[in-house]
């Protein structure tokens, strides 16, 4: 029975049947046998770039790092990555061999990746290869080097950043040794670029072990996020708040949804908090204006990272307005809504609760219903949606056309008048509909 279906097993017995060598291997491998969905695949084998594009010379295969030996086969099922065995020159700038060479032994192929989990092999049938004892960590729940961890990190800086996300996303622990080397190279993620550091940052904040990589390696995020140790051991003196400031944030990520975005939002929502943070004469804390200097910080982080402005307009906006005081009941929830937009506002939502859920909660609960008071917003909004409620000029029943044909001229003027509309209908001072906020308008007309 095959090991992969369709066209994964198809490309390697093509190979096979070509008289060459081909394994899976690497993290499909890795996936499969945690039973895990398998959603790439790669195959190592010892054809050479000219002789896996001869072998599949039938379907478009794309030259995507044919120096290293990869070649990417496309079939109508999807994608398979096929690289030869090689072995990796000296790394010159902490991420890139200067050179590879091709091999023939599978063995000298593994033994230069990363860690053991990563350099297991299996043939067409589930038959195991494994040299280096990859199958015993995965099911200790173990992350460990190939060889020399020092060496590894040496060499590719961001297989430190892949640890991390591995133990987050598999919630595996990471062997002594490989921990000590990857805590005394971190620094060298300094040199590794903005867009990589990134990619492997929203894949570990979506791990259900992010909580604890987070208390664990915070000296490895403060290579990009130098910030993040202001909050360490950072006392809060509030009695809202259980946790210190870094605590407080690793627990607000755990808690809200598998969104990199809304996780990436907790991770740093509170990082202006201990710059700001005040005790009074009755020992009570207080950090008035955190959001707007943690939005402050976010942004320098977010600009280090290289993120899309648009993806970081909408972790900023988040970051900002994070403490913003919602109040339940119709009206005010139209408000709320016309001033951030369903998704923003339900986002938001999402944001307070997590960040109540890393705070005193017994406390929240029975002095503050705050949880409910969240529950209720909620289900205020759903009924808004649900009877195509106004609260955007979007939905309101005339627009400026109607009202340059009413008799209002400017644009600014027509601009301002619907905006006292809405408000008007908001607030259930005007019905909306056509005639009644025509009718409404008129007092403004002589004005």
């Amino acid at each position: 029975m095959s090991a992969f279906e369709d066209y994964s097993n198809k490309a390697l017995c093509m190979l096979k049947k070509s008289g060459y060598k081909a394994y899976f291997v690497g993290g499909c491998v890795r996936d499969f046998l945690l039973g895990r969905g398998v959603l790439d695949i790669d195959i190592a084998t010892d054809a050479l770039p000219d002789e896996i594009k001869k072998t599949f010379a039938e379907y478009t295969t794309v030259d995507c790092g044919i120096k290293h030996g990869t070649v990417k086969v496309v079939f109508n099922e999807g994608v398979c990555d096929i690289t030869t065995f090689r072995k990796d020159g000296d790394y010159s700038d902490n991420r890139h061999p200067k050179k590879v060479s091709f091999v023939s032994e599978l063995q000298e192929d593994l033994s230069r990746r990363d860690f053991t989990i990563n350099a297991i092999c299996m043939d067409e049938y589930g038959s195991i290869i494994d040299y280096f004892g990859g199958l015993k960590d995965l099911r200790a729940g173990i992350i460990r080097c190939v060889g020399d961890p020092d060496l590894r990190f040496r060499e590719d800086a961001l297989r430190i950043m892949r640890a991390l996300r591995f133990a987050s996303v598999l919630k595996f622990e990471i062997e002594r040794e490989t921990d000590a080397a990857l805590r005394e190279n971190a620094y060298r993620l300094n040199s590794i670029s903005g867009e990589r550091i990134f990619d492997e940052l929203k894949k570990l904040l979506i791990g259900d072990g992010v909580k604890r990589v987070i208390l664990d390696y915070p000296e490895v995020f403060a290579t990009f996020i130098p910030e993040i140790m202001q909050s360490v051991g950072c006392e809060q003196f509030n009695e809202y708040h259980i946790y210190d400031v870094l605590e407080h944030t690793a627990v607000s990520v755990q808690s809200i949804e598998k969104d990199w975005r809304l996780r990436l939002v907790m991770l740093l929502h509170d990082l202006g908090k201990p710059f700001v943070i005040r005790v009074d004469a009755n020992g009570c804390g207080h950090s008035y204006g955190h959001s707007a200097r943690s939005c402050e910080i976010a942004e320098r982080v977010l600009d280090r990272l290289k993120m899309s402005n648009s993806d970081k307009i909408y972790v900023l906006e988040l970051i900002r307005f994070h403490n913003y005081k919602n109040l339940s009941g119709r009206v005010e929830v139209k408000r709320s809504l016309r001033k951030f937009g369903l998704k923003m506002f339900i986002n938001l939502l999402k944001v307070q609760r997590a960040d109540a859920m890393a705070k005193n909660r017994k406390l929240i609960i029975t002095k503050d219903n705050y949880f409910g008071t969240l529950e209720e917003i909620t289900s205020e909004v759903k009924r808004i949606e649900a009877n195509n409620e106004c609260y955007s000029l979007g939905r309101l029943a005339v627009n400026g056309d109607d009202l340059i044909e009413f008799g209002f001229v400017g644009g600014k003027k027509v601009g301002r008048i619907l905006e006292l509309l809405l408000s008007a209908v908001i607030a259930d001072k005007c019905d909306n509909c056509k005639a009644a906020l025509l009718e409404y308008a008129a007092k403004y007309k002589e004005n």
